[in-house]
């Protein structure tokens, strides 16, 4: 996470505030702009996980990223 400049705090605000998908196996986080409560909307640190993915599989952060479209990113993943 750190080569990408993401701490352990900004996976669980993801975590905690992003909506969740279920593609190929896998539990997708997503953080978009309309999830994030009005009361963090103003915070710099905040306003820079907008289109952060988390990719959880068994439990397990298997990677973080950041996507210009996420949500058709995930819907386009393969099934296997």
């Amino acid at each position: 996470m750190a080569e990408r400049n993401f701490s352990r705090a900004d996976v669980a605000y993801v975590s905690w505030h992003g909506r969740t998908y279920y593609r190929a196996g896998a539990k997708w986080i997503v953080l978009r702009s309309r999830d994030i409560p009005v009361i963090d909307r103003r915070r710099s640190d905040v306003a820079r996980l907008v289109n952060t993915i988390v990719c959880l599989e068994q439990g397990v952060v298997r990677t973080v990223y950041r996507n210009a479209d996420p949500v058709h990113h995930i819907m386009q993943k393969d099934k296997h």
